[in-house]
This record gives structure tokens, C-alpha cells and sequence, in this order.
């Protein structure tokens, strides 16, 4: 890690992006951000480029998608039951997921 973190030191400034690619520099739960410090230490040289990690597609995408297959697929799908292990990392779908059997539920 401490190779990767040298890696964005020399590259800061010097390059138009970073992404850190299957890393999350934290997490959104509901509408507050909260960082994830082990993965900060991978960035903590970077100044002046900017940085992304893909939580910024994760939270606005992942709360169209259960809304979505349930308008263009759901009368395909016949069971509507999701168990999203990865509910703190995937909010979006997690939160949706649970409004949407909680509606089906109270529905039947």
C-alpha cells in the first residue's frame, strides 16, 4: 500500500485524474459522507489532482435500479426478493430494496 501511496505522490499534478479502482475512500449512508481512514492513507499525498473512487455513480445510479427492473421486467420477475449482503457499500440499493418489500409486503 505504502508503494501505490509513493505511486500518487509522484503523479500528483501531473496527471488529469486518479481513480482508485475497487477502493472506497468512505461512504454515504442516507445523506452523510464518512471517510474510511485505511484507504485514505493510499491518497494521503495527492493535493492537487482529482481523485475518485466511483461512489459518486454508486449513489446516483443504485437508487434507480430497483424503481427501473421493477417498471421495465417486474411482471417477468415473479419473486421480488433481494438480500443485498453489502448494504453499508451499497446504500442505494439496499435502502430501495427494503422500501420495495416493505410495499409488497404490506400490499399482500
Amino acid at each position: 500500500m505504502e508503494k501505490a501511496a509513493q505511486m500518487y505522490r509522484e503523479l500528483d499534478g501531473k496527471v488529469d485524474a486518479f481513480g482508485v479502482g475497487g477502493a472506497d475512500l468512505g461512504m454515504y449512508i442516507g445523506d452523510k459522507w464518512y471517510d474510511l481512514y485505511s484507504v485514505q492513507k493510499l491518497v494521503r499525498f495527492v493535493k492537487t489532482t482529482p481523485l475518485a473512487d466511483g461512489a459518486g455513480i454508486k449513489n446516483t445510479l443504485e437508487y434507480r435500479l430497483a424503481p427501473f427492473v421493477d417498471q421495465h421486467i417486474g411482471d417477468y420477475v415473479k419473486e421480488k426478493r433481494a438480500f443485498v449482503m453489502t448494504g453499508v457499500d451499497r446504500w442505494g440499493m439496499g435502502s430501495l430494496s427494503c422500501g420495495l418489500v416493505m410495499r409488497q409486503s404490506s400490499a399482500t
